[in-house]
C-alpha cells in the first residue's frame, strides 16, 4: 500500500482510550500517511487492529505497524513510546 500525503480533509477526529484510562486525542485515517508530509508540530503513529476479525477498530498505538495495520493516528502531543513500552493497548476508540 502506497502511503498518501497528509491532508486534513482525509482525517477524522478521534479519542483513543488506553487500557489504563489515558485518553489520546487526535486525527485518524485508515491509510498509511507519508510521514514526510506530516505538518510541523504534529506526530504520527500507526494503529494496529487485533486478530478478533474487527479489522477497523484500532487496538494499539505504536511507532510503526507492519502487520495488522489499521490506520494512522496523528496528534499534536508526542506519545512516550520506548523499547520498554513499544505500544499502548487500547480499550476504546471514539470517532467524534
Amino acid at each position: 500500500m502506497t502511503p498518501i500525503p497528509y491532508e486534513s480533509k482525509h482525517m477524522v477526529p478521534v479519542i483513543l482510550t488506553a487500557e489504563d484510562g489515558t485518553e489520546y486525542c487526535g486525527e485518524y485515517v485508515d491509510m498509511r500517511i507519508d510521514r514526510k508530509t506530516i505538518p510541523e508540530g504534529k506526530y504520527a503513529y500507526s494503529c494496529r487492529h487485533d486478530d478478533s476479525g474487527d479489522w477497523v477498530t484500532p487496538a494499539t498505538i505504536e511507532r510503526w505497524a507492519w502487520v495488522n495495520f489499521a490506520g494512522t493516528f496523528v496528534t499534536e502531543t508526542p506519545i512516550d513510546l520506548s523499547d520498554k513500552r513499544p505500544f499502548i493497548s487500547l480499550k476504546e476508540c471514539c470517532f467524534v
